[in-house]
């Protein structure tokens, strides 16, 4: 006997608004176009409609719209370029009238959109991690435990706590960048450091992946760098909290971006993926959108196969960046052992 059971009435002058095309949830700064869709739900043709569109509650723009809807038809509008800025803000759109009167049904006259405009960050930039940087997102799916800025050796960086968590496996907290434009890039690429042990045998991750455009959804992303476990690791595994002490306990990883030339809008999102293992730490991002100075290990010319205990380890480097190489730090180890520099 419910009346949820059966279709209202359809009643005359009914436009709705169906859809808010154009903007999203996430938008890039600049210039972009309201779009909305409106069907005909009424009992007759819709010749001519008058819609607002509100930011933040102030009425930007109040359009009168002639074209001819049929009963079922449904079709899309579209605004002036408005210019957004950085921040959250609320777009809202109002059916006032439908066919130069008031509209037959007023409950899907309205729809709005909070939408979360990201900020730009110019390159080259280095991210130490002295705070938290407030323009950086941080996706905390569990509302549990997630990155942190801590002490780490006598400087600060970012903390991923596993050690003891009680958040679920595979839960992944996701650390990212503001908007990255590479339509100018030559040779971009991306740095940071990593500092990682393991506990027993769990395998907490860190992958970082590429966002096309202002969004935040994961699905869509491209993989660049991801190590788990041992891989990740850059001491030995521990029983205790961890903690880096000394430069030593940190690694350095570099992640090519070319393949992202010409792109105009990615943000770099830092997924650390929790195993109940032990704490992750990153430091020291770093992103350019051209390596001016760029050393690559061509040959290991020594040693070759030899006949003696005494060896002098060298190698064939090649300047590939835009500017003079000065001096170099090469570190190498032999069979995994300490290593030399």
């Amino acid at each position: 006997t419910s009346n949820g059971l059966y279709h209202p009435a359809p009643v005359a002058n009914d436009l709705a608004i169906t859809t808010i095309v154009s903007p999203s949830a996430a938008e890039c700064t600049g210039s972009l176009i309201p779009v909305i869709a409106v069907k005909n739900m009424g009992l007759n043709m819709v010749t001519s409609a008058t819609i607002a569109f509100s930011l933040n509650d102030e009425t930007v723009e109040e359009k009168v719209i002639s074209f001819s809807l049929n009963v079922g038809e449904e079709t899309e509008i579209s605004f002036e370029h408005y210019t957004i800025q950085p921040g959250t803000s609320e777009f809202q759109f109002e059916i006032l009238q439908t066919n130069s009167t008031a509209d037959g049904k007023l409950n899907d006259n309205v729809r709005s959109v909070i939408s979360n405009v990201k900020d730009f960050i110019e390159t080259p930039f280095v991210e130490n991690f002295d705070s938290m940087p407030l323009a950086w997102d941080i996706a905390n799916a569990d509302d549990g435990t997630t990155w942190s800025i801590v002490d780490a050796g006598g400087s600060n960086a970012a903390l991923m706590k596993f050690y003891q968590s009680s958040d679920i496996n595979g839960e992944r907290d996701i650390l990212t960048t503001p908007v990255i434009d590479l339509s100018q890039a030559t040779s971009p690429f991306v740095a940071f450091d990593v500092a990682y042990a393991r506990y027993a045998n769990r395998s907490d991750g860190l992958e970082v992946l590429i966002l096309s455009g202002c969004g935040s959804d994961l699905s869509q992303g491209e993989i660049i760098y991801s190590k788990y476990g041992s891989v990740l690791a850059t001491v030995t595994s521990s029983s205790g909290s961890f903690s880096p002490q000394d430069e030593s306990q940190w690694r350095r990883d570099v992640v090519d971006l070319s393949e992202f030339n010409g792109q105009q809008h990615i943000r770099v999102a830092f997924v650390a993926v929790n195993d109940r293992g032990n704490n992750l730490y990153i430091d020291n991002i770093a992103l350019s959108a051209s390596v001016m100075e760029n050393v690559a290990l061509k040959e290991v010319v020594n040693p070759p196969v030899v006949c003696t205990d005494n060896i002098f380890p060298s190698f064939l480097v090649e300047n590939k960046g835009n500017a003079p190489v000065n001096s170099l730090r090469i570190v190498y180890s032999v069979n995994s052992s300490s290593e030399k520099i």
